[in-house]
């Protein structure tokens, strides 16, 4: 299944699914993908199946249409391509068909048994049973404590262990503890020094390196305009109509003379109409130029220089 994805810098302005019929591009409404910009004509492009491949063609456009960075007029999609028609990018995506495998069914069966003590086997191959589980005795308590010892009753025999053990407890009742400043330091054993629990030192963090983001300018150099400069913004529009961000003047000025559009961190220049001449450096305009700083452009008889905002 093949989707095209209309796109507006990191935006995701439409979703179309792709059958085998024709799918237009363009400003007016009866397109199936509609783009509302003025740089784009009003049936730009058209994407349709042929044979075992989708083709992008490029309907006269003005603007031209670009497939991954590169003009065309006609050419075959594969999956991943980007279209770039003015300020919009459309991605083309296949998604791939799942094919029909062998499916790993469950089983109740066991697939392996654990080995058995041999005397078990033998049991179970002659009563076909298993035998009950060997019963576990608890363990008996050592000799010492099954007897209750009693320590005031007094020795009833010198070598007897209750005798013995009168003598142990007599001897640690008499013994009196030291005090802590005298108590002998215990030999083998060396001194601990208490814990010292401290904060760790904060590592001074990295600073965040942000992008500076450029924004570009047009002073005027020569001939009539409503402002002398001009900063530019997403999409600037050059002509005598009401719409347009640099108004010119003369009665015969084009309404639509040039459009400027700004694209990640690149500003474009193209001609809005065929008829109208722009040059940059001196050199005509066809399709769409990316400005750099300094570039001089003229158009309807106004010149004006590119520059990037200090």
């Amino acid at each position: 299944m093949a989707r095209l994805f209309l796109k507006l810098q990191e935006s995701i302005l439409k979703e179309v699914i792709l059958s085998q019929g024709v799918v237009t591009i363009g400003r007016l409404p009866d397109n199936l993908v509609q783009i509302s910009e003025l740089a784009v004509s009003g049936h730009h492009a058209k994407i349709y199946w042929e044979r075992d491949h989708y083709v992008l063609e490029d309907m006269e456009s003005m603007n031209g249409t670009y497939l991954n960075n590169q003009r065309v007029s006609q050419a075959a999609l594969k999956a991943g391509d980007t279209i770039r028609i003015a300020s919009h990018a459309i991605l083309f995506q296949i998604e791939p068909e799942e094919k029909a495998g062998d499916k790993t069914m469950a089983s109740d069966e066991f697939t392996s048994r654990p080995e058995l003590d041999a005397a078990v086997m033998a049991e179970i191959g002659r009563t076909g049973e298993m035998l009950p589980a060997a019963t576990e005795r608890p363990p008996r308590p050592p000799s010492w404590q099954q007897e209750p010892v009693n320590l005031s009753a007094g020795p009833a025999n010198s070598s007897s262990p209750q005798a013995s053990l009168h003598k142990a407890a007599e001897a640690v009742a008499a013994e009196k503890p030291r005090p802590a400043s005298t108590r002998a330091p215990q030999v083998g054993i060396p001194a601990l020094a208490p814990a010292v629990t401290s904060s760790p030192t904060p590592t001074p963090k990295d600073p965040i390196s942000i992008p500076k983001v450029r924004t570009g300018m047009l002073n005027v150099v020569e001939g009539k305009t409503d402002e002398a400069e001009y900063v530019l913004s997403g999409m600037t529009v050059i002509g005598k109509s009401e719409m347009a961000s640099i108004k010119l003047k003369g009665w015969f000025a084009p309404k639509m003379a040039a459009l400027i559009h700004k694209r990640e961190d690149k500003y474009l220049i193209a001609a809005s109409e065929k008829e109208v001449k722009v040059t940059v450096n001196g050199q005509a305009v066809s399709g769409q130029l990316e400005l750099h700083e300094g570039d001089l452009i003229e158009v309807a008889g106004v010149k004006m220089r590119f520059r990037y905002q200090d």
